[in-house]
């Protein structure tokens, strides 16, 4: 892949992480986004822009699946410790734009 391949799979995690971090759901909607969250930083950590691109397409999956529906269960924003994981990872996306 080159660099604007790089630039536009990154972009697309970006826009992603931005939704996420407006989605609601219950705890356990939460936990199992955040391993889709994890995996994607595993990948960003590693460099593997294959896997990072395959970790933000099962991200956008699991944050479909598990996003609660209006009236359901109580729903909550994204736990504090997670928001913040996301924000850090979405600055450090944004500063690779190359």
């Amino acid at each position: 892949m080159d660099t604007s391949d790089a630039a536009e799979i990154r972009a697309e995690a970006v826009s992603l992480l931005e939704r996420v971090t407006r989605l609601k759901a219950t705890e356990a909607g939460w936990n199992v986004i955040e391993t889709g969250i994890d995996a994607l930083v595993l990948a960003e950590e590693a460099g593997d822009l294959k896997e990072f691109e395959q970790a933000t397409r099962e991200l956008e999956i699991l944050a479909g699946n598990h996003r609660a529906k209006v009236g359901t269960v109580p729903a909550k924003p994204a736990p504090p410790p997670l928001r913040v994981r996301v924000d850090h990872l979405i600055h450090t996306l944004k500063g690779q734009k190359k």
